[in-house]
């Protein structure tokens, strides 16, 4: 039996340029399949870069021009309008040190205050400084201790100790932090020239506002302003005077006196008037005073059922108008008693100026004539609703500006008495009508934040069901779906 080798040979020729065909294919194919986990690799990373890009660009912008939003309740983390305008007023830097240890408890509030600050102006600067740190930058500063700040504008400076912005709040687990104050204060008062007084009339009777009003006294130098009395029957009122205020006076003012008053008032000045109830005919200068201004003042007394402080019609809580003195008491809901209070009504005010309500009653409140002390009754003789407790005359604007006086009537002056100041919005009040009748808008009083503490009571059985929900649950359940997951892309 023959062999033919040649057709053998053939069939392995055959085979082998098939094989080496293959071979060659499968390089093709390799080397595609090489070239398309490259280019895969290369545009995931590219993608992956511009995830990341855009991510950094958003935080970018986000910090630098994003609005902040403060869902906090009592909106710890936003400051006051009167802080935006005087922030927004600097024409100077203003630099705060706080020379504080690491663990100090207080940088997350006065850090987050100060961020606010700077945010709002370019002009101001902080630092926190370690003076174990750093001591020569502490001496400098005549640092002695921690937990001080150092608020420096050109060559002035001021020291604000830190604790003491930190006191009890009015909940049981709160903490009044008063750091905008102080900072507001600190920064008015090294960039103001001059302090302006503030002059009390005395000789009608009216209290000695130094004997009587102590706190108050005080609170107006923490306001930088200089407090004195004046008695208009031996001085004249000095040129520089920021505001008059008269407190409940017993006695009718000279002729010679209102005028002074008048014309002073005429020339631009500022009178606060408080003016508690009395017999007709006890004041028949001061009430035609009143009424050339537009205030319309009436011999009785308020009588409120329906807004009655401690059950106390005598004693009205004041029903708050809209108004620059009202609106930081009236955001923070805080109400105003006027023990003892007369009633006024809106007249005609001279020539370009205009009478505005800060505070009425409810409807249900009437102004007893009979002032003998009896029951009060509404009879028909007496005062009907509406009139107001509070009213303020103001230049009406020209051409966007506002050409003063200003002018505040109020009909008691019980409410800023020590035993009935620290209700709620009395002492703010006070001192937001003194600022702003002033012209001191930027001082309206800022009251302090409150952060208040929540806490939580677990029942035994709400622990277990935390414990197991959040230790074993979660963890297991994000354990499995990874599993899953790995198991699934396996399988493909």
């Amino acid at each position: 039996m023959s062999v033919s080798w040649s057709g053998a040979a053939g069939s392995d020729s055959r085979g082998g340029g098939l094989l080496a065909e293959d071979t060659k294919r499968n390089g093709r194919d390799g080397g595609a399949a090489a070239r398309r986990r490259v280019r895969r690799g290369i545009t995931e990373a590219g993608l992956t870069f511009l995830v990341l890009a855009c991510l950094i660009l958003t935080n970018v912008a986000a910090a630098r021009v994003a609005p902040v939003i403060d869902l906090t309740r009592d909106k710890l983390y936003t400051l006051s309008s009167q802080t935006e305008q005087l922030l927004s007023g600097l024409e100077s830097d203003v630099q705060v040190l706080v020379f504080a240890g690491q663990d100090a408890f207080y940088r997350q509030d006065l850090g987050g205050l100060l961020a606010e600050y700077r945010r709002t102006s370019p002009r101001i600067s902080y630092e926190f400084v370690d003076p174990s740190l750093e001591p020569a930058l502490a001496q400098a500063h005549g640092v002695t201790q921690t937990d001080i700040m150092v608020i420096i504008t050109g060559e002035r400076k001021r020291q604000v100790p830190v604790l003491l912005l930190f006191a009890p709040g009015d909940h049981p687990d709160g903490i009044k932090f008063s750091g905008e104050q102080a900072l507001n204060l600190a920064i008015l008062e090294l960039t103001r020239e001059h302090v302006r007084p503030v002059l009390f009339l005395v000789g009608h009777g009216e209290p000695d506002p130094f004997e009587e009003f102590p706190a108050l006294i005080e609170a107006l130098r923490r306001e930088l302003y200089r407090v004195d009395s004046l008695n208009l029957a031996r001085k004249p009122i000095p040129e520089d005077t920021a505001l008059i205020i008269m407190v409940g006076p017993h006695q009718d003012p000279s002729p010679a006196e209102i005028e002074a008053l008048d014309g002073w008032l005429r020339s631009g000045g500022r009178l606060m008037i408080l003016l508690d109830p009395a017999p007709p005919g006890t004041f028949p200068q001061l009430v035609q005073f009143l009424a050339r201004w537009g205030v319309e003042v009436h011999d009785d007394v308020v009588v409120d059922p329906e807004r009655a402080l401690f059950m106390d019609p005598m004693t009205p809580v004041a029903r708050l108008d809209w108004h620059p003195l009202t609106e930081a008491l009236i955001a923070r809901d805080l109400l105003v008693a006027m023990p003892r209070s007369r009633s006024m009504a809106a007249g005609s005010a001279p020539d370009g100026h205009e009478v505005q309500t800060v505070f009425g009653t409810s409807e249900a409140a009437w102004g007893e004539r009979d002032l003998t002390g009896a029951e009060p009754k509404n009879d028909p003789q007496d005062v009907q609703p509406p009139f107001s407790m509070a009213l303020a005359v103001v230049a009406k604007q020209q051409d966007g500006e506002s050409v003063e006086p200003r002018l505040l009537a109020v009909g008691s002056s019980g409410f800023i008495h020590p035993s009935v100041a620290e209700f709620q919005g009395n002492t703010d009040f006070f001192l937001n009508a003194l600022n702003w009748l002033a012209g001191e808008e930027q001082q309206m009083t800022v009251r302090p934040k409150q952060r208040i503490y929540q806490r939580v009571f677990l029942t035994p059985q709400d622990a277990r069901f935390v414990f197991n929900t959040t230790v074993i649950a979660l963890p297991l359940g994000s354990f499995a779906l990874g599993i899953l997951a790995w198991l699934r892309r396996r399988n493909k």
